[in-house]
Parts: C-alpha cells; sequence; structure tokens
C-alpha cells in the first residue's frame, strides 16, 4: 500500500511540474451522421476512422455475410 501511495505521489508531482501540453484550438466540424453509410473517400485523413476511409487504388469488395440466426429484426435467438 506504501509504494502505491508513494507511485501515486509521484505521478502528481510530475504532473504539477510539467503541466499539459500548450495546444491551438482546432476548428471543429460539424457531426456527421454515423447511422449512413459514406461511400466517399477522404482525401487527407487525420483521424483513424478517417485513415480507414481514406482514398486508395484498392479494389472495393462489399461482404454480405451469410448469419443463419440472425432474425429479420436485427436479434439473435435467446443461448439454451
Amino acid at each position: 500500500m506504501q509504494v502505491r501511495a508513494s507511485f501515486l505521489l509521484l505521478c502528481g508531482l510530475l504532473m504539477f511540474a510539467f503541466g499539459c501540453p500548450e495546444t491551438e484550438p482546432q476548428e471543429q466540424s460539424p457531426p456527421r451522421d454515423l447511422s449512413a453509410p459514406d461511400l466517399s473517400c477522404v482525401q487527407s485523413p487525420r483521424t483513424h476512422v478517417e485513415l480507414l476511409n481514406a482514398c486508395t487504388s484498392a479494389q472495393s469488395v462489399d461482404k454480405r455475410p451469410l448469419l443463419p440466426l440472425l432474425r429479420a429484426d436485427g436479434t439473435l435467438p435467446p443461448l439454451p
């Protein structure tokens, strides 16, 4: 318990000594509707989501897996 308290005290002192880095405020883009699929690509990705949707020369594949237990309303049957 003494080691944990010492560790927490050391972390607190380091945070107090160095603080948080100053960052410039960035312009906020309006929130996008994530429920609708966005089929366009992102020219200059900056986040991990944009990186997944970056423009590439790769072939696009639309996978429609067969899920035999999935009901029409999107639910699964109860576990046995």
